[in-house]
């Protein structure tokens, strides 16, 4: 029984649904193709914008490593450049003591040693 509050099918759809008729005998008539042909549009579309989007992601991703590549060296240039320039600047001053290298040699080693991830 149906109520006035249920979702009636549209006309056209119950028109060409006859009882007694199979699958294949539907998608072989006119209509059926064309159902069949829109629902394989849809569902090429829908791969193809999916694979678009993992493409996009990728370029995204590998562009992201590549910035963090590109500051992890810039970070590492610019302790050994600071490294060098104080121990330049503190030998010719003088003040340049066993316990000042070692701590700027620690520092310039760990920076240098570490395993980029």
């Amino acid at each position: 029984m149906h109520t006035q509050n249920e979702p009636q099918p549209p006309e056209e759809l119950v028109e060409s649904i006859r009882p007694g008729v199979g699958l294949l005998e539907y998608l072989s008539t006119e209509k059926g193709s064309a159902l069949a042909n829109r629902l394989l549009e849809t569902f090429g579309s829908s791969q193809a914008a999916s694979a678009a989007a993992a493409q996009e992601q990728q370029r995204r991703q590998l562009e992201y490593q590549h910035r963090g590549w590109i500051s992890g060296i810039i970070a590492l240039v610019v302790i050994f450049a600071l490294a060098i320039s104080t121990f330049a600047f503190l030998s010719w001053k003088g003040k340049l003591d066993p316990v000042v290298a070692t701590l700027i040699g620690t520092i310039v080693g760990y920076a240098l040693g570490r395993r980029q991830p």
